[in-house]
């Protein structure tokens, strides 16, 4: 399938309580494949979420990490079978905020309470201040996974950068791109590039860069496809310390020439890798799950205005992260409750929906959603113009203006249930969407646990952690 050395693209979003995220980098395009861009947010309370009469001192910032393995499905349009997930990986989100700026809903369904559906509305320039502030780096390890190979992954320090919040480099594996040479490989499915490091190069190429889902992005080289601030590109396979092959889908006989400028940048934490199947990288974890007790774990040293983070924090009982899920459609078994839909298809006339994993069984995948704290709908729209020749995973910042109406602007809409595996959005919510003058409408559903903690010195700020299995998709 030709989608399998297109390059995935996430924008690395930090999972807020509010949207507190947007596009994490600054605004491009990907044009030249997947984008899974999983722009959700975790199950955290809002900073209006405390009871009115809360006694003591109030927090000045929160924090929010999430560590989520996300499934890509595939589009109706290149022949997928609904249903179908053609890429899975780890996303890591980080966001500390300062409560005084962090943006209100629009609209709660609840108001004031964690459950329910709540809407925000961004315009570009929100969006790039919503990537929050500086607290330092930030460390994720899973120290039991389901890859096959039963190795710790300890992902890359997650650090922040100015205008697009946190992301996580291979220092390592990252540096100049001065000398860096790009040779076709492959045809038509299997196009690709293999990537050479010049022989003065100080960085160096490891196996956890293609064992673990690691991609690689390139900035002022010159050329315009590769420096596209949007397009990151996944490390296929490890050949040596000096050479990988990445999911630049060139072909047998179209390299590039030597790069003379510019920089290459291995990230973790990305997100879908492509045509990566099961067994992935999070073991289902639940009572249900083989083996119990996935641990994931995160670290993050004292800073201005939170506390070290305990060393155990994370999620480490028997539950873990919870387990996969798929979705289903139709009622629930025995024809209760509503009709279901999938991330790939919900309407677009401004009617309620429901989208969940109990019951509605669906071949070949049944409907099963596992063992949860919780289920997450996250929706977000563009406005921008989607290109004839583009991928159906292509998902672009929204511009400035918009000819098809709806204004300059990103609708989002984050619905939260604690226990039952299925969601519906309201009508008032879905028609929202649809006046959002949107191209593309992504829908994320996740399936979460929760961790976090307190500073116990200090403003009382909180840190709240998400984790689990997701599944993305794209209408429109």
């Amino acid at each position: 399938m030709e989608e399998i050395l297109k390059p995935f693209v996430s924008l690395l979003c930090a999972l807020g309580g509010v949207a507190a995220c947007g596009d994490n980098r600054p605004p491009g395009e990907d044009t030249d494949g997947i984008r899974d861009a999983v722009q959700v947010d975790a199950p955290f309370p809002d900073a209006t979420d405390a009871p009115p009469d809360s006694p003591g001192p109030v927090g000045t910032h929160r924090g929010a990490i999430s560590v989520f393995e996300v499934g890509l499905l595939g589009a109706a349009i290149e022949g997928f079978a609904p249903n179908t997930q053609i890429g899975q990986g780890v996303q890591i989100g980080v966001t500390f905020l300062d409560l005084t700026t962090e943006k209100q809903p629009l609209m709660e369904e609840i108001p004031g309470d964690l459950e329910g559906c709540k809407a925000w509305e961004y315009t570009p320039a929100e969006l790039v201040a919503s990537t929050g502030v500086d607290e330092g780096p930030v460390a994720v390890t899973v120290a039991d996974n389901d890859t096959g190979t039963n190795l710790e992954i300890v992902f890359p320090a997650c650090v922040f950068r100015v205008g697009a919040g946190y992301i996580c480099p291979d220092t390592a594996s990252s540096g100049s791109a001065i000398g860096v040479d790009l040779t076709g490989i492959g045809a038509g499915a299997t196009a690709a590039a293999q990537l050479t490091l010049p022989g003065a190069s100080t960085q160096t190429f490891d196996a956890a860069d293609a064992l673990f889902g690691r991609f690689v992005t390139f900035a002022g080289t010159g050329n315009a496809t590769l420096d596209d601030p949007a397009s990151e590109y996944p490390i296929i396979a490890f050949t040596g310390s000096r050479s990988i092959t990445i999911g630049l889908p060139l072909g047998a006989g179209t390299n590039l020439p030597t790069l003379t400028s510019g920089t290459a940048t291995v990230l973790g934490g990305v997100g879908p890798l492509p045509a990566k199947a099961d067994p992935g990288f999070l073991a289902d974890t639940g009572a249900s799950g083989t083996p119990p007790g996935v641990n994931v774990t995160v670290g993050h040293a004292a800073s201005t205005n939170f506390n070290a983070f305990p060393a155990t924090l994370g999620f480490t009982s028997n539950r873990g992260v919870g387990d996969d899920f798929t979705l289903g459609t139709g009622p629930n078994d025995g024809a209760a409750g509503p009709n279901k839909v999938l991330p790939t298809a919900i309407p677009t006339n401004g009617t309620a929906f429901t989208i969940g994993c109990e019951g509605g069984h669906m071949s070949p995948l049944p409907a099963n959603c596992g063992t949860a704290l919780g289920s997450i709908i996250n929706i977000e729209t563009t406005n921008a113009t989607i290109p004839g020749a583009a991928s159906p995973y292509y998902f672009p910042s929204p511009t400035t203006t918009n000819p098809a109406g709806g204004g300059g602007r990103r609708v989002q809409v984050r619905c939260i249930r604690i226990g039952p595996g299925q969601l519906t959005v309201p009508a008032p919510y879905s028609a929202l969407l649809m006046g959002a003058g949107a191209t593309r409408i992504q829908v994320t559903f996740l399936r979460s646990e929760l961790a976090g903690f307190t500073n116990s010195t200090g403003s009382p700020n909180s840190l709240q952690i998400a984790g689990g299995h997701g599944i993305v998709g794209y209408t429109l």
